[in-house]
């Protein structure tokens, strides 16, 4: 098969490569880079360059910083490469000094707002709020196409706080996502529904709506959101509050009232005067304390929530009684919920949730940059313990990352082996030695996984309810005797790689669970 030389490729072909780096992102991720590849493309050869300048596509990506404003004439011939594409915005402060943050962002504003009607996409990321306040006040009129609005501020900023308002003629009708990061204060949340009718995605990271500002009045938010029709994803972020007390009583009852509680869930229909958000799927809570979470769980019921997701999440004090109170609220408000997902949780909180919320609510527990080892200990555990009926394993997924290799050490022994390598320092062959011994380990590290996750499935043989999937992904080796007794044990079985960059340095188990038995 013979080849083409890239000289050779047409305009067209051409055209979609470029377009699938610059515009797709697919060689690169940062916006401001993606336009400095622009520029390189066009600066290869003539061809590239008339291709680069005729390809309106390419020029529909917007990058301004305002240390470095283009001048009008720049400006006008980008605006007219660009055609009648829609317009990827990204505005950021980059070098400017504080003191001139608010002139050069009026004067980008005065360059975008006469092509407000092609915007598609607009994120805002400036280091004072009162400049994205003033910013965001220049916004007028229908940006009939614009799908993203991406608002942040620095929050060690010393301005004081300015509440953004968004101008009354400012409407999107095709906005999806709202995202809005260190905005302390949103006017007009009750209006939210009349501007962006068909927002499905909502960020408030740090930043609140004025009507339900804090955690003390997540239950006022709710009534905003009842109107958004389409909201499917919710991901929230709190300020740092002192810790709320004034619930502990209801977690108390929740908690205990939920102890012998096997009944099915009620319908959502059936629990009284709670906001009803009916298509939300999606709940992200970030740094959110879990009194915090069981308040907002209290304010509203969701029937088609399938996940929730739970980032540095705080058990505080009482993880386990937390947790109690948090499955008899899930139980009762979300009854389509399929999977709890924990992000850098803390152990005890990890082994707490893996001890309760898989005991019924939900079937699927998610843990990212979990300690595999003691998970799968746990999990082992529990799978030969008799007594009441409960959820049996059905199928598991590790994650064990090269950065976060399985079978690590606890604190305590590190410590300890530090304080011998110190009174070793003046061995000439204590480097040596301590290269072997991490060669030892990395070797006992690849051979340890493959029986612990064999034990675990060994265990949910012998208690009648065997594994119907197992997929590890590691570098680690699967010793052929353990690979074989898989393939013939375990319908569904993979050992392999990890295959994005992400999964390779982090440490994460995926449990499902089948029905009580």
């Amino acid at each position: 098969m013979g080849t083409t030389k890239v000289a050779n490729l047409p305009p067209n072909v051409l055209r979609e490569i470029f377009a699938r780096g610059a515009i797709y992102g697919m060689t690169v991720d940062d916006k401001a880079e993606r336009v400095q590849l622009r520029a390189t493309l066009s600066a290869v050869c003539r061809q590239w360059r008339d291709v680069v300048t005729n390809a309106s596509l390419l020029w529909s990506l917007v990058y301004i910083s305002l240390g470095r404003l283009p001048s009008r004439e720049a400006w006008d011939l980008h605006m007219t490469r660009s055609g009648t594409q829609g317009l990827d915005i990204t505005v950021r402060a980059g070098s400017v000094a504080l003191e001139q943050e608010k002139s050069q962002a009026l004067r980008a504003m005065a360059l975008l707002l006469p092509h407000i009607k092609r915007w598609k996409l607009i994120h805002l990321s400036l280091q004072d709020i009162v400049v994205v306040r003033d910013a965001v006040a220049q916004w007028k009129g229908a940006a009939d196409v614009l799908d993203e609005i991406f608002l942040s501020s620095e929050p060690d900023c010393e301005s004081d706080s300015a509440a953004v308002t968004l101008d009354p003629g400012f409407v999107a009708p095709q906005l999806r996502v709202f995202a809005l990061y260190d905005i302390p204060v949103v006017r007009g949340g009750k209006d939210l529904h009349l501007r962006f009718p068909a927002l499905d995605e909502l960020s408030l990271v740090r930043s609140t709506f004025e009507e339900a500002p804090g955690v003390a009045n997540w239950a006022r938010l709710m009534p905003l959101l009842v109107k958004l029709k389409h909201l499917r994803l919710l991901n929230l972020c709190p300020e740092d509050e002192d810790e709320d007390d004034e619930d502990e009583d209801e977690d108390e009852a929740e908690a205990d009232s939920d102890e012998e509680d096997e009944s099915p869930a009620p319908s959502p229909s059936s629990v009284p005067y709670l906001p009803y958000l009916p298509t939300l799927s999606k709940l992200v809570l970030h740094n959110t304390p879990l009194p915090a979470l069981n308040k907002l769980l209290r304010a509203f019921t969701a029937p088609a929530l399938s996940t929730l997701e739970l980032v540095s999440c705080d058990p505080a004090d009482g993880a386990a009684r937390q947790l109690r109170s948090t499955r008899a609220l899930l139980r009762r408000g979300f009854p389509a919920l399929h999977t709890l997902r924990f992000e850098n949780a803390p152990r005890a909180l990890t082994l707490a949730a893996m001890r309760l919320m898989a005991d019924g609510v939900p079937p699927r527990l998610e843990l990212e940059e979990a300690d595999v080892d003691k998970v799968l200990a746990f999990v082992t555990k529990r799978a030969v313990q008799g007594g009441r009926p409960r959820p049996r394993l059905r199928s598991l997924e590790v994650r064990v990352g090269e950065a976060a290799r399985f079978g690590r050490k606890d604190e305590d022994e590190e410590d300890e082996d530090e304080d011998d390598d110190e009174e070793d320092d003046e061995d000439e062959d204590a480097d040596e030695e301590a290269e072997e011994k991490e060669k030892e380990n990395g070797k006992e590290e690849k051979n340890t996984l493959a029986p612990a996750i064999r034990k675990l499935a060994e265990a949910c043989t012998a208690a009648h309810h065997p594994l119907e999937s197992i997929i590890a992904h590691t570098k680690a080796e699967c010793p052929e005797g353990d690979r074989t007794w898989f393939e013939k044990n375990v319908p569904k079985f993979s050992w392999a790689p990890p295959t994005d960059s992400r999964a390779a340095y982090l440490n994460s188990v995926t449990l499902e669970y089948g029905p009580k038995a």
